[in-house]
């Protein structure tokens, strides 16, 4: 079987009920946070502090409540009761290495999408709230630095997962998310936090770059894969 045929059978078996009514509640809650910035930062405040006010309370909220949902999306694609599809798919010749890949580019399609969507509501809102905002460039750099710190977590829930069967260690990768928004550049040890669990602050900035992120995001890959394919599929 074709690996784009995988794919949608892996799209079809992951968005079910629950799937879409956590997609629905979250985007419904990210924009209204974008929309509830946009009217309070407008209000009593300079135009450039309104500016100001939206982007970095946008940037932060983003983040939080997507990674939250990146942590929950890959940690549930992955769990022994929500893998079952592998049982079909291995008799009729599909390997675990599609089955595995399928399972993340559909996670990160889903994903893509959501910032896609988000992104059009964050431009959106600021035209209509903000009376000096204006699309620029950094905009589309700063959601996507989000997106990419936000798979890192999501990835590091599917290894997590894989390793615990646990539902409840996942709230060790939130504990190491908060960790994350509170380093010092100054310090080798912080240093080593920056690299191990990145993150973006409410400027949209971040320390490591964005190819550092992307190699970084294939290694977990890499690693999480070795753990699925080192996996007792007996139970």
């Amino acid at each position: 079987m074709k690996l784009k045929n995988v794919i949608k059978l892996k799209f079809l078996y992951l968005i079910n009920k629950t799937i879409i009514i956590v997609f629905a509640l979250i985007s419904f809650i990210i924009i209204l946070t974008f929309l509830l910035e946009g009217i309070n930062a407008n209000q009593d405040n300079s135009y450039k502090i309104a500016l100001e006010l939206y982007n970095q309370n946008s940037y932060m909220y983003l983040k939080v409540i997507m990674t939250f949902f990146s942590v929950y999306l890959f940690s549930y694609s992955i769990s022994f009761k929500n893998d079952f599809l592998i049982y079909l798919l291995l008799p009729i010749g599909v390997s675990k290495l599609k089955s595995f890949f399928s399972t993340i580019i559909v996670n990160v399609i889903i994903i893509y999408f959501m910032f896609c969507a988000l992104f059009v509501s964050y431009n959106l809102i600021g035209v209509s709230f903000i009376k000096i905002y204006s699309f620029e460039l950094e905009y589309i750099l700063i959601f996507s630095r989000i997106y990419l710190v936000v798979l890192i977590y999501g990835l590091y829930a599917m290894i997590l997962m894989q390793l615990l069967n646990n539902n409840f260690t996942l709230i060790l990768i939130i504990a190491l998310f908060v960790l994350s928004n509170n380093y010092y550049e100054n310090n080798e040890l912080n240093l080593f936090i920056v690299y191990l669990l990145p993150n973006v602050n409410t400027h949209g900035e971040i320390f490591v770059n964005a190819f550092y992120l992307l190699i970084y995001a294939l290694e977990l890959t890499l690693f999480s894969y070795y753990l699925y394919n080192r996996r007792d599929l007996n139970y």
